[in-house]
């Protein structure tokens, strides 16, 4: 098992997880050996045919020196480089779902008008707010109205 630097966690985390909160990966290591494992949380790396009971402890700071001592644990210093795998049987199988569909996807156009209870409020968010000034040009050029 391999407590992960930060240039390794950098390298993980600009790659797709496999699962939530874990992606599975092939190592290079510096001898031109590959080996697969998986990594948790972009911090660990369990390696494959190691037991997963070292995750338990190794989430326990104070056991992460013990581990160390007890070469249970290292820094990863014999890793090259990371690639998470791609799991063809989930790729393949969300292309065959999605295709056979044969229910048409409608947009939020066409869904049925519903008015709002009394103690409800209608409220509009956008993820772009643009500066008052935009807002005023475009009001002026027509865009915008005011009610």
């Amino acid at each position: 098992m391999d407590l992960l630097n930060e240039q390794r966690q950098k390298e993980l985390t600009a790659q797709p997880e496999s699962g939530m909160g874990y992606q599975d990966v092939a190592i290079k290591l510096r001898n031109g050996e590959t080996r697969y494992g998986t990594a948790f949380n972009a911090e660990f790396l369990l390696y494959s045919g190691e037991s997963p009971s070292l995750l338990e402890r190794i989430s326990e700071p104070s056991q992460r020196l013990l581990m160390l001592e007890r070469k249970e644990l290292s820094l990863g210093q014999e890793i090259l480089s990371l690639k998470v795998l791609q799991s063809e049987a989930d790729v393949s199988t969300r292309v065959r779902e999605s295709s056979s569909s044969t229910k048409s996807s409608s947009g939020a156009s066409d869904a049925p008008e519903e008015e709002l209870q009394e103690e409800e409020k209608f409220k509009r968010f956008s993820a772009c707010q643009r500066p008052p000034r935009d807002r005023e040009r475009r009001a002026r050029a027509g865009h915008i109205r005011d009610n």
